[in-house]
């Protein structure tokens, strides 16, 4: 790795590109004169309203932490190393190449030297680039009121950079679980834990024990550790690994008794120790960054792809026939084991979602959030859902993959498992009840409107994910709308008005991609996925 990006693979991209190398701050090209941006032309108040949007998404790295290269600073230090080249435009691709180091075993005294020498080792990764848009819409409203700097201007453009800022970290993180699934290498547990998801139990929490064994992992792919923290007395960097997570996935550190007492000894004392102010400091050489997640009421997926979350919009019930009547099939099994039989639907109403032997959990906590159209998707984050990256590549949805999730009751904390396959990232298509017979477990399977829905695993044990990061294990690009050097445009503010101007919506396009940095044997070093148990007020305790 070191060898890979600070020797020939830098010399070539500076080249290449006529840019800095990589690691370093790359400048936006800002062709705007003093002469337009005092007069404030319409197209000069449109390129601002559109930086606004953009640059703002990258600075919303406290809820979208991978929006921007947010960890380590300076020389390559950071996890996420972005470039911006200016003619590049929708659907073309920047084409890194990269050099392996050099191991040959050499010729001692006179000793036959020809077939001993190193072969340069080349490849090459690519960072494609495509574009987005994300738009808000109001009615009967008075068409000033979304022109730039109108009325509605300032809710609308944080509004979009948002939704761009949510995109570009859900992608990244998208390509590295994708790609962890795919290579084991990439791929962790939790210290002393099994090696399946099926096989997770209440007890494999993150601990101190994991984070240790992640770093371990981390160097042995060949990952350099990021430069963080204050400088020490000679002007460097300590350099450290970085363990990056929800709140969910760290919530057992709280609890640990070896971290509670490292943090207690090595730190103040009294109401400024970090114990008592919620916050986490690091642990063998790691860095903890926590990220909080909130159940917001946008009409869109809570939580994120590492802990999924939902509330229920259409209740399960067995009464008057209606949407959500179902009746289940099946007698208590024990030993963790899956009923056999499947459960049938009775009257489902108009709920054209059902198909035979299944039905369709339908998220956003409220019926009138699963009546939207068009369907935001409630169901994105759960596994076997589809995906489309910014830059136009998919991922197809999984049809035949096992899932399951857990139903939390909202008042009486009764809870119940189900199994699914098809998720076509608006709803759920259940086909199984997974009976336990054990304590706190739903006796009626009958969950209302507003029951929690996580993920979990086939014994029943809410599970999520977490990311360790290295040095350099993203890159990503930023192109224009125009493909221009000397005027580059980096985003498009688009209108739509209708209805006799009843009917407005404003919208933001830009150009943008990410790739994995690989090395020249396809190796990505730079980052380990973390599955563990997470825990769920609730949820049963399985040993």
């Amino acid at each position: 790795m070191k060898h890979s990006f600070k020797n020939f693979m830098f010399a070539v991209i500076a080249a290449f590109f006529s840019v800095p190398v990589m690691g370093v701050s790359y400048p936006v090209i800002n062709a705007t004169t003093k002469a337009n941006l005092t007069d404030q032309t319409a197209d000069i108040q449109e390129e601002l309203w559109c930086r606004k949007v953009i640059l703002g998404a990258q600075a919303m790295y406290d809820t979208y932490p991978l929006a921007d290269g947010f960890m380590g600073e300076g020389d390559g230090g950071k996890a996420i190393i972005s470039i911006t080249d200016t003619e590049k435009v929708d659907g073309t691709t920047i084409h890194i190449p990269t050099y392996g180091g050099f191991g040959g075993p050499g010729s001692q005294g006179s000793a036959d030297r020809i077939g001993n020498e190193q072969k340069i080792q080349v490849g090459s990764f690519d960072v494609k680039i495509g574009r987005y848009w994300f738009g808000v819409g109001y009615n009967a409203v008075a068409r000033d009121e979304t022109i730039i700097n109108g009325k509605l201007d300032g809710m609308i453009i944080d509004g979009l950079r948002a939704l761009h800022a949510q995109k570009r970290n859900d992608d990244m993180i998208r390509l590295m679980l994708a790609h962890a699934d795919a290579n084991g290498r990439n791929l962790s547990f939790t210290s002393g834990g099994p090696s399946t998801v099926a096989t997770i139990k209440t007890a494999h929490y993150v601990d101190t024990a994991t984070i240790s064994s992640v770093r371990n992992k981390l160097s042995s792919l060949g990952s350099l550790p990021m430069s963080l923290g204050k400088m020490d007395s000679g002007g460097s960097r300590l350099e450290k690994y970085m363990f990056f997570s929800t709140q969910h996935g760290l919530g057992h550190l709280d609890f640990e008794s070896a971290y509670l007492q490292a943090q207690q000894n090595a730190n103040a004392r009294g109401n400024d120790n970090p114990v008592f102010a919620g916050n986490y400091t690091d642990w063998s050489g790691v860095g903890i960054y926590r990220w909080y997640q909130k159940d917001h009421g946008n009409r869109g997926p809570i939580g994120s792809l590492l802990a999924p979350r939902g509330y229920l919009a259409t209740g399960l019930n067995d009464g008057a026939s209606g949407g959500g009547d179902v009746t289940f099939a099946g007698t208590s099994v024990g030993a963790n084991a899956i009923t056999s039989a499947d459960w049938a639907t009775t009257a489902v109403g108009a709920d054209a979602n059902n198909a035979a032997a299944s039905f369709s959990l339908t998220l956003g906590g409220s019926v009138a959030a699963a009546a939207v159209t068009p369907t935001p998707e409630y169901t994105r984050y759960f596994s076997n859902a589809p995906w489309t990256y910014h830059w136009g590549d998919t991922i197809a949805a999984d049809t035949s993959t096992a899932r399951y999730v857990m139903l939390i009751h909202p008042t009486t904390g009764a809870w119940g498992v189900f199994k699914y396959t098809n998720n076509n990232g608006k709803v759920i298509k259940i086909t199984h009840n997974v009976k336990f017979g054990t304590s706190g477990e739903t006796t009626d399977w009958l969950f209302p409107t507003g029951s929690l829905v996580v993920e979990c695993n086939v014994l029943g044990v809410p599970v999520g994910r977490s990311i360790a990061f290295g040095r350099e294990a993203l890159i990503n690009g930023m192109g224009t709308i125009n493909g221009s050097k000397s005027s580059p445009k980096f985003g498009r503010r688009t209108e739509e008005h209708r209805n006799h101007d009843l009917d407005h919506a404003i919208g933001a396009e830009v150009v943008w991609g990410a790739a994995l940095i690989k090395r020249a044997d396809t190796v990505a070093p730079g980052f380990v996925v973390v599955n563990s148990a997470i825990p769920v007020d609730g949820a049963p305790v399985v040993s």
